[in-house]
């Protein structure tokens, strides 16, 4: 019989693994209480004492039952406890092999045609722990070290391949530093959605009651700091692969220098979003004999990212805020980034900085906003339920539930010829059937008011 394939409910390989090390981890200190001789609630002892008192003149059904229980706790006890014994004798090796083969950031072969690696926040985390030590002496604390970065530990050439193959690396995290990385797509194709590595900020939460409470996403505006890519390369001679890459949310602290991009497409290096502490110097961008210009570009950032093509809201400029959050100027540190033209002609390139402008391709589904209040609008965004959204501004919620009304009917049946959004895809059909739709009736029926 077939060995039924692992189903993986994590972003990479390495973490897969780690969550079961932790899991069984705390199995064998929880069950520990129970089944160490040692321990004053040691289950077998409890069980003879019962026993002892069965066997006397104080027997009863209530202290027989008791031992009925006590046994059937004792034997799942034991068997939580082998079947964690289990994962602690094999995780070791599979942690090892991944990390042996530089490969803890990679993604599950499920996972593989849309990121082969990512740094999230999890797997990041996981790294700096000593499994080994955690495995050689199970039950104990599991010691997390704080460190000042993640490195990104992969193999060093990275190749795109497959019809389907998307991303090469997302940093997911914050404190991430990429050096002296070489990525490289041959293939051809004409999707510009493809990207050597895409920056994400990890989620905004917190915790209450020791529940994991998001409150914020990068669609939302969240913000990456501290990340670093430096001294990389990334060959796309045939296709449109954007090489430094960033959407949607917002970035500080980034530094891209004496990276060596040449693609086909215009997108090089293209930040949505960078805030203070920019940095972007020494990169060299080269042109293809048939490819577009590349650039330097910075957008500004976006809020509500293109998931039903509009909906868009560009920030443009900040309001005075507690969180120092502004659209500072990049530095070039004193080394001019470079353009080496299809014919071989090197001249030094500026950073085309357009954050203060509302994209070309947003004008007519989109807007633009100045002085934004960013701490007020997190505040409300992360605290205010649809219930009171409503309260708040019945017009908006009625023109929101509306307007979900319309992108759900034409991702399910489709426009009609000439609309000027044009036809509906592939990918929007399933957004409607997995996102849009379920949404509409939770709208409707008031399940997602709260």
């Amino acid at each position: 019989m077939a060995e039924t394939p692992t189903a993986f409910n994590t972003h990479t390989l390495y973490n897969h693994h780690a969550r079961e090390l932790r899991q069984a981890n705390e199995a064998i200190a929880q069950t520990k209480k129970y089944l160490d001789p040692e321990s004053p609630h040691y289950l077998p002892d409890y069980i003879g004492k019962l026993e002892a008192i069965q066997a006397s003149d104080a027997a009863s059904d209530e202290v027989a039952a008791k031992i009925v229980a006590a046994k059937a706790n004792l034997e799942s006890y034991q068997q939580r406890a082998e079947a964690a014994q289990l994962v602690i004798d094999a995780g070791p090796l599979k942690v090892n092999e991944l990390e042996t083969s530089n490969n803890v950031f990679l993604s599950p072969p499920a996972k593989q045609d849309e990121y082969l690696y990512v740094l999230d926040p999890e797997t990041c985390q996981a790294s700096t722990i000593n499994w080994a030590d955690v495995c050689s002496n199970p039950g104990q604390a599991i010691e997390e070290p704080e460190v000042d970065f993640f490195q990104f530990t992969g193999k060093k050439d990275i190749e795109l391949s497959g019809e389907h193959q998307t991303d090469a690396v997302r940093v997911w995290n914050h404190n991430v530093r990429i050096e002296g990385l070489k990525i490289t797509d041959n293939r051809s194709y004409t999707d510009a959605h493809r990207d050597a590595i895409q920056l994400i900020p990890p989620p905004i939460h917190r915790f209450e009651d020791g529940v994991y409470i998001r409150m914020a996403d990068q669609m939302a505006g969240a913000i990456l700091k501290n990340t670093t890519i430096e001294g990389c390369e990334i060959c796309a001679p045939n296709g449109p692969l954007q090489g430094i890459f960033a959407s949607d949310g917002m970035y500080r602290d980034l530094h891209i220098r004496n990276n060596d991009i040449t693609t086909q497409g215009s997108h090089s290096i293209a930040i949505a979003g960078l805030l203070n502490g920019g940095e972007i110097s020494g990169n060299t961008l080269r042109q293809t004999a048939e490819g577009a210009v590349p650039t330097i570009t910075l957008y500004p950032a976006r809020i509500g990212g293109n998931m039903a093509d509009d909906g868009v809201v560009s920030i443009l400029s900040f309001a005075e805020n507690e969180s120092g959050l502004s659209y500072e100027s990049v530095s070039v540190e004193g080394k001019p980034n470079r353009l080496v033209k299809a014919d071989g002609v090197e001249v030094d390139l500026g950073v085309d900085d357009a954050r203060n402008m509302l994209p070309d391709n947003y004008l007519k589904l989109a807007a633009g906003l100045t002085d934004f209040d960013y701490d007020t609008y997190l505040a409300d965004y992360s605290s205010l339920t649809l219930a009171g959204y409503r309260e708040r501004d019945p017009f908006g919620a009625q023109k929101m539930e509306e307007w979900l009304a319309l992108r759900t009917d034409e991702f399910t049946n489709g426009r009609e010829d000439g609309h000027p959004l044009g036809p509906v895809s592939g990918e929007q059909q399933k957004i409607g059937e997995r996102f849009l739709t379920p949404a509409l009736a939770a709208m409707k029926d008031g399940t997602a008011d709260s």
